[in-house]
């Protein structure tokens, strides 16, 4: 970037190639340092406030960078410099996934050149989806809400929980730290999916919506889940499955049935890691079967999406180049995430001054404990904004009963509504009368767009 001659001095341009030299090298509190000091002497050096603003971005500090760049851009709207700073800034949002920050800095990079088409496809993906009504009013809070594009899918989503328990009982899983209760932890009848396949084509809010066949409970350890994958494929929806691999058949039936995406969840990658968090697992199970997945993709010349969510604690965080390493080998993507607590209740239960859940063995291994990752939440929360999981998923579980979303677990929280009796609007009225949903949004633990913090770091 160009730089003003009459700012500029021999010192300071020496600080400012040290400065660029730690950027490089991707020293960026180094970087940010120098660069500071650069504009100490030269307020108004562009080149330097540029690129501090572009280490502040890629260094977790957000907000501040983005300040800067605001202010670069309205003062100097036409420099060369900066044309390709719009999709970088665009992008890092994009992937932190403040969506609602990132439109503006895409729209500006399509106005730089409007033939980048990866530009025009996030932008498309992240503005307000034409399916859905723009905003919603909510009766218990008397307030008129936005609904920003949902993030976990670009259609509505219908999540039919076909098994109403698991295999295993992991510890930061309700399934594994919650009393089932009344429950049903029974598999789903076919005759009930296909009931309910019928009435989600009759009066589905899109003319193709994702189809999840798991929520809390494991789906292949359903004995018809071939036929009922080849069910979903017959409305032309796609199919997907998330499983933590602890079985001993059926996975090459599986695949022959043509599900679109498969979800491996996984945590430690020795066994003495893996016990912690994934209890009753077996590692050496998990392994193989992630060799068998690869032989049955192949066999079957599957186009299936398989990632690896590898669930990171404290006593794992040192394993995740091995998954990395072994999912490469066999072509499968790999998304670590920080592991989180479940279910919706118990995190209610410490917002609203419960604590005995922070006694539990597994809070201590998690990189963030619920409370802190609740107090964040509420610092950040943006209250005009919606609930993605209550105005873009219907959750139905094994029984047929509706739940009030994915995460709430305790049969009474549910919306006391049976999918195949009640009409879509219906479902959707309930969802904004539920007291677990007002409650949720007390709390700051609604799955809406959130602001930017000063830092990353904070998080």
């Amino acid at each position: 970037m160009d730089q003003n001659p009459s700012t500029v001095s021999a010192a300071g341009d020496a600080l400012f190639q040290q400065a660029l030299a730690h950027q490089n090298g991707g020293q960026l509190d180094s970087a940010i340092l120098a660069y500071q000091s650069v504009l100490i002497e030269a307020p108004q050096r562009l080149d330097a406030s540029h690129n501090l603003a572009v280490c502040q971005l890629n260094n977790g500090q957000v907000k501040p960078a983005l300040l800067r760049l605001e202010d670069l851009f309205e003062r100097h709207p036409e420099h060369a410099g900066m044309r390709g700073t719009p999709k970088q800034v665009g992008m890092k949002l994009w992937q932190l996934r403040y969506w609602e920050a990132a439109i503006p800095w895409f729209i500006r990079a399509l106005t730089i050149d409007p033939s980048d088409s990866q530009c025009a496809w996030i932008l498309e993906r992240i503005r307000p989806a034409s399916y859905l009504a723009r905003e919603a009013y909510d009766e218990l809070e008397q307030d008129t809400l936005v609904r920003a594009r949902p993030k976990e899918a670009d259609t509505y989503v219908y999540t039919i929980d076909i098994v109403g328990t698991c295999n295993l009982r992991c510890p930061s899983c309700p399934v594994g730290n919650s009393e089932s209760g009344d429950r049903f932890t029974r598999s789903m009848p076919s005759e009930t999916f296909d009931a309910i396949l019928q009435k989600i084509h009759r009066e589905s809010p899109v003319a193709k919506p994702q189809i999840w066949l798991y929520n809390w409970g494991e789906p292949l350890l359903h004995p018809q889940l071939p036929q009922l994958i080849k069910t979903v494929k017959s409305y032309g929806y796609t199919c997907h499955l998330s499983s933590n691999l602890n079985i001993d058949k059926g996975l090459k039936e599986v695949i022959k049935a043509g599900p679109d995406e498969l979800k491996i969840s996984l945590s430690g990658f020795s066994p003495e890691t893996y016990a912690i968090s994934h209890t009753r697992g077996k590692l050496w199970l998990v392994k193989s079967n992630l060799y068998k997945l690869r032989e049955y993709l192949d066999m079957y010349s599957s186009t299936c999406r398989v990632w690896v969510s590898q669930h990171i604690y404290h006593h794992n965080r040192h394993e995740t180049e091995a998954v990395n390493q072994i999912c490469q080998e066999l072509g499968f993507e790999y998304q670590p995430i920080q592991a989180f607590y479940q279910p919706l209740e118990k995190l209610l239960a410490i917002a609203e001054g419960d604590q005995s859940v922070l006694d539990e063995p597994i809070i201590s291994q998690l990189l963030i404990r619920p409370d802190q990752q609740i107090a964040f939440s509420q610092a950040y929360q943006l209250k005009q904004y919606d609930c993605e999981l209550r105005f873009n998923q219907t959750v139905i579980n094994a029984d047929g009963s509706v739940a009030t979303c994915c995460n709430q677990y305790d049969a009474a929280n549910g919306l006391n509504l049976q999918f195949l009796d009640a009409s879509h609007k219906q479902i959707e009225e309930k969802k904004y009368r539920s007291t677990l949903c007002q409650r949720c949004r007390k709390a700051g633990l609604d799955y809406a767009p959130k602001a930017l913090p000063e830092s990353l770091h904070e998080h």
